[in-house]
């Protein structure tokens, strides 16, 4: 690990339980269609999501994921911020396609897949990388090239 432990956790709570908070608000402010089968599948969603004991937890595996892709050190910020992206969509996906078997529903992959979509369209995967591209250069002290440069923008002179 190339960063504090306390930093590590910093790191990954703010890319983790953050773009599940925002999620949630979205998810639930966000008017959906009309109609009434429209409405309910979103009720249903939102109602999974947050009231469920189980998904609860989510944000925690989420947290506890991302700090362990963070114990192979990553040489550049985007690694590390690509890195946590992709273990809180696995944790997402791999959570709800648990869900939906245990509770028996019909196509658990397919449900795993729409709850990816989910948390894509309440901006909680964006949210994620935006997060932890910032904090991995602040947190972490990650530089932009894997030589360990920081390259100004812009032509060469």
């Amino acid at each position: 690990m190339n960063a504090p432990f306390p930093k590590v956790m910093a790191f990954a709570a703010a890319a983790s339980i953050a773009p599940w908070a925002v999620g949630g608000l979205l998810s639930y402010f966000l008017p959906y269609p009309s109609g009434p089968s429209i409405g309910d599948r979103w009720q249903l969603f939102v109602d999974d999501a947050f009231s469920d004991v189980a998904w609860t937890f989510v944000p925690l595996t989420i947290l506890a994921t991302i700090a362990v892709t963070l114990v192979r050190p990553s040489r550049t910020w985007w690694a590390a911020a690509t890195r946590s992206t992709v273990a809180y969509s696995v944790v997402l996906l791999a959570v709800s396609i648990a869900s939906a078997v245990v509770s028996g529903t019909e196509g658990a992959v397919d449900y795993g897949f729409v709850r990816l979509t989910f948390a894509l369209l309440t901006l909680q995967i964006p949210l994620c990388f935006l997060l932890s591209a910032l904090l991995a250069r602040r947190l972490l002290g990650l530089a932009s090239e894997p030589d360990g440069r920081r390259h100004p923008v812009g032509p060469a002179h």
